[in-house]
Parts: C-alpha cells; structure tokens; sequence
C-alpha cells in the first residue's frame, strides 16, 4: 500500500465529519467553515462535488449512515449552544429532511448504524462536561425515538473521540 495525492476539497472545513458508503463514495458533512456536503467519487474525473446545503448549520455532529442511502447528522453545536436536533441527508435525492430529536443537546459524540438501531456514543454536553451514555434508535420502531442503553456506558465520559465500523 502506497500514499498519493489527489484533489483538494472544493472547500477547507473544520469541526466536520466523513463517511463512505459501500459504492466507495465518500461524503464530508458541513463544518464550521461550509454550509454543504461535498462529495468525493474515486471513479469520477472530476473528483469533489458540491451538494445540497444543511438547513440548520450544525457542527460537530455525531455523523453516520441509514441503510447506505442516507447521512444522519445527530445534535452538534449551533450558533453558542449544543443541539439535540437531527438531519437527514438523502444521498439519492440530495434533500434533507428531519429527525427525531436525541433527548439532550450533545456534540462532539459519535455515531454507529448497527443492524436495525443507530447507536449514539458519549459527547460534550457543556464547554467543561461530558457524557458516558449510549442511547440507541430502532429504525423498525413506530414510537421513533431516542432511548438510553442500560447497562452499557462508555469507560469514561468522553467527546471527540474516533470510531470505526466494520
């Protein structure tokens, strides 16, 4: 395995997060510097593209996949508060729509779609404290909302921590 170069981004960003879908796409959501996903297709010469703007401009966002076709920004900071808001991200259509709301405002959480539930880890929940709880979402669910998982916590209560999911 060797490193190369490729293209830049459209736009630099910070306090943003990626994911990539099965097709080897990836998506970077906006950040504090952008408003808009972009884009980035290996397969297309063109390199990065520039979708559809976020209605509500939420960074540090708890970012994951819904069934490979949609990106769920969770919570995140807005403006000088943290959000409990959600947004959706129809890769297919390029439009957002919304989501149940997480029970407290969070940022800087991860986020994890694990069979038929979206998994919600830790976060920051003020500028000093942190939280070590996980809530779930079962996507099959007809209440449609956010419950915290008993029994099971992070080590420590924790934000801006990494995530892998395979």
């Amino acid at each position: 395995m060797a490193w190369y170069t490729e293209k830049s981004m459209n736009t630099g960003l910070i306090n943003h997060e990626s994911v990539v879908t099965d097709n080897q796409v990836v998506y970077v959501t906006p950040g504090s510097k952008f408003n808009k996903i972009q884009r980035y297709d290996p397969r297309d010469i063109r390199s990065w593209s520039v979708l559809s703007p976020i209605p509500t401009n939420t960074l540090r966002s708890a970012v994951t996949l819904i069934n490979n076709t949609e990106i769920l920004m969770i919570g995140g900071f807005f403006k000088t508060d943290n959000a409990n808001t959600c947004q959706v991200f129809d890769i297919r259509s390029s439009r957002w729509r919304t989501f149940p709301s997480i029970p407290q405002k969070l940022s800087s959480s991860k986020a994890a779609e694990i069979g038929d539930k979206i998994y919600l880890f830790g976060g920051q929940l003020d500028k000093e404290s942190f939280t070590s709880e996980v809530y779930s979402y079962n996507k099959f669910n007809p209440i449609q909302k956010w419950e915290i998982v008993e029994g099971i916590e992070l080590t420590a209560a924790n934000g801006f921590f990494s995530k892998v999911v395979f």
